[in-house]
């Protein structure tokens, strides 16, 4: 694919497919690490913040209680408002500062969490897909976006406890849904 950034910039600029398989995104909560890794890691925490619904099943089958934190291993489902939903499985969860997951087909999500100096918590977000086509660039792009507005829901719920998800619009070119 091939880019012109801006009409006064001579030539193209070549894209690296490879660079279209991974995204980076970081945000700082202002809330203790176990609040944080909780609400990544425990049914009830996911859906305060991203999901409608979260559910968690322990690799024996049997469905792990809301506030319990996910183990490798763990699988979920997650079902938006709009009925939507996205499955998936723990690869890593280490009970305190580090998650890793896997969404839907070929994607994993991994989670840092790093306390820093004024208090809160580096909460940095890996996603990595398997593809590197055009169709994954505009999946990729798409995740990007949905999880720039879910970490800062995360942010406004665990600071504040205001949700900013919109639970009654049509959520056709909407940021928060």
């Amino acid at each position: 694919m091939r880019v012109n950034p801006h009409p006064d910039v001579q030539g193209d600029i070549q894209m690296d497919p490879e660079e279209w398989k991974q995204f980076v995104q970081i945000i700082y909560v202002e809330a203790p690490m176990g609040t944080v890794y909780a609400s990544l890691t425990t049914a009830k925490g996911m859906a305060g913040w991203a999901s409608m619904e979260a559910a968690l099943t322990a690799a024996d089958g049997t469905e792990v209680a809301p506030g319990e934190p996910a183990v490798q291993g763990t699988k979920f489902q997650l079902i938006w408002h709009t009925g939507h939903g996205e499955k998936g499985e723990f690869l890593e969860a280490n009970g305190s500062d580090r998650l890793r997951y896997t969404f839907g087909e070929g994607i994993e999500v991994t989670f840092t969490l790093e306390e820093v100096d004024d208090g809160s918590v580096k909460v940095k977000l890996v996603q990595t897909q398997d593809r590197s086509d055009e169709e994954n660039l505009k999946i990729l792009l798409g995740f990007k976006e949905g999880w720039g507005f879910y970490l800062t829901n995360l942010k406004s719920v665990l600071e504040g406890g205001l949700d900013l998800r919109d639970f009654t619009h049509d959520i056709e070119h909407r940021v928060n849904y």
